[in-house]
């Protein structure tokens, strides 16, 4: 079974496609959760700004003499009958103008309501957040140009590692360079911009317990920059078994030279001049090998360094922002008076603070 826009389907039944202007069918495909579907040479399902803005992904998988075969996710814009918006099937009309005023309507809400996660410009977040946001999307930032740090930790898999196979197996992930792999799995980004800076605590009954930091073990103190976080986000870009660049100054003249444009440039947020440094012609080829050779003042090598921690807290911002922690859980609504949980819930929750005591690791 599967749901669509809360009802049940069963595989084999028809499915009606929002098809501007027109509806098409097509039938679930045995065994699978997808739907293909029969469109006229030359015409693409839904509109084709959709494809563009990444609002549904088609993947294009065959073509014949006069119709071409489209991969469909069956995902909530999808419609079952019976709809009101349509009429039968049978005899393909059009939708009268009511119907198909409704649908735009019902269209633009979906795509309001639809938030992008890569590196483009996004007016919810601040101009720091928005660097972050770019710096932790751009795949420049490694030796082979192949891997950002949202490579492991992907907002369309709860902000970590994206590879269910991965996952189910080795749980580590192949770095940069084809053959070396992280030693962990990646832990989930989102909510790591809520733990403390590392420190001892004593609990009621005088247990001692350190709290906070990032990584698994807590080695981002946050001791550094003042934020875990920040701490944190600096070590993958030059961990040889991850971004794997050769130098920190390396990460420094690609943010500050961006293959293709930030939406917010680093000087935007840190100051006219705060790139400045008189960099070799031929440094970012440097920045491709396993180590460089680069004459620097002192003064510049100083300055390169600030740079690069200001570069963490530009990612830090972007973690710590409302795309990253939503905070929109059934249990974050339970926590604000904003839902009541069910009995089995409910059970469930006094089973993780009490006998269970999950809660003395997972703390609430």
């Amino acid at each position: 079974m599967l749901n669509v826009l809360g009802g049940r389907l069963l595989k084999g039944d028809p499915l009606f496609l929002l098809y501007f202007p027109h509806i098409t069918k097509c039938k679930v495909s045995p065994k699978r959760n997808h739907c293909d579907i029969g469109v006229k040479k030359g015409t693409s399902p839904l509109f084709p700004d959709l494809k563009a803005a990444g609002f549904l992904e088609l993947t294009h998988i065959m073509k014949r003499a006069n119709q071409s075969l489209w991969h469909l996710p069956l995902e909530p814009y999808i419609l079952t009958r019976p709809n009101p918006l349509f009429k039968p099937i049978g005899d393909r009309k059009k939708m009268n103008t009511k119907n198909f005023c409704f649908l735009i309507f019902f269209i633009v809400v979906l795509l309001a309501g639809f938030s992008r996660s890569d590196g483009a410009g996004d007016q919810t977040l601040s101009a720091k957040e928005q660097l972050g946001k770019s710096i932790f999307f751009d795949k420049q930032l490694s030796l082979k140009r192949n891997q950002s740090c949202a490579s492991c930790h992907d907002p369309a898999a709860g902000w970590t590692g994206p590879d269910s196979a991965v996952n189910a197996r080795e749980a580590v992930y192949e770095g940069s360079v084809a053959g070396l792999s992280g030693n962990r799995k990646p832990p989930s980004a989102a909510y790591a911009a809520t733990h403390p800076k590392l420190h001892l605590f004593i609990d009621k009954e005088d247990e001692q317990l350190f709290v906070g930091g990032n990584f698994w073990d807590g080695r981002a103190t946050g001791e550094e920059l003042g934020n875990p976080v920040a701490d944190q986000a600096q070590a993958p870009f030059v961990n040889p078994v991850e971004q794997a660049l050769p130098d920190m100054l390396c990460v420094v003249y690609r943010v500050c030279n961006p293959a293709t444009p930030y939406p917010v440039s680093f000087e935007e947020v840190w100051g006219n001049g705060a790139c400045e440094i008189s960099w070799p012609e031929d440094f970012d080829k440097m920045c491709a090998q396993n180590e460089i050779s680069i004459q620097l003042t002192d003064r510049e090598l100083d300055k390169a360094s600030k740079i690069f921690d200001q570069i963490a807290l530009s990612i830090a911002a972007f973690e710590a922002s409302d795309e990253v922690n939503p905070f929109s859980s059934k249990f974050d609504k339970y926590m604000k008076g904003q839902a009541i949980l069910t009995e089995m819930e409910q059970t469930g929750l006094d089973l993780f603070k009490n006998k269970g005591k999950c809660a003395d690791c997972h703390i609430l």
